[in-house]
């Protein structure tokens, strides 16, 4: 085995301890040096999972073109067929509540934007939820009886849900 490697970013020839383990790479050794490595974390090129930001995309804060602001109109454009604008103009016809429980988005998981509901047959949006109430209706496959079967149950076995 090589005792010695070329990082990628500052082109140096270093020891192979100079370099962090990664599995993932055909000699375990991370393409970037420790010194790069720890350069590009105080620039903020490495993901911290709290920002929620792509792993090799600065943070929402350090994004003068709009990467991530580009990224999610082109989710919605593609996945939903609607604009930013389209989506606020949902948002605030909801007042910034979800359309089922009405937590407001700033009660949501994460910080999350409310998810975009629609109907996965003709792609109809139905609303904006939370993320809870947006998982519910996904791990019930959007039935409406077996809803209803699980609403009966809670009536007859007791709940402790509010009113």
């Amino acid at each position: 085995m090589k005792d010695t490697k070329v990082c990628r970013r500052c082109e140096l020839e270093k020891n192979c301890s100079e370099f962090y383990r990664d599995a993932y790479t055909p000699d375990s050794r991370n393409h970037r040096c420790k010194e790069c490595c720890s350069t590009l974390n105080k620039e903020g090129y490495y993901r911290r999972k709290a920002d929620g930001v792509n792993k090799y995309q600065k943070s929402k804060k350090e994004d003068p073109e709009g990467t991530v602001r580009y990224h999610r109109e082109r989710h919605l454009k593609k996945k939903f067929g609607i604009t930013e604008a389209d989506y606020l103009d949902l948002l605030e016809e909801q007042m910034y509540c979800c359309k089922i429980c009405n937590k407001h988005e700033s009660e949501n998981s994460a910080n999350r934007n409310l998810a975009v509901d629609h109907n996965h047959e003709t792609g109809e949006i139905r609303g904006l939820l939370c993320d809870p109430c947006n998982r519910g209706l996904g791990l019930f496959k959007d039935n409406p009886l077996v809803m209803q079967k699980a609403l009966d149950y809670l009536n007859t076995e007791g709940h402790y849900g509010r009113e």
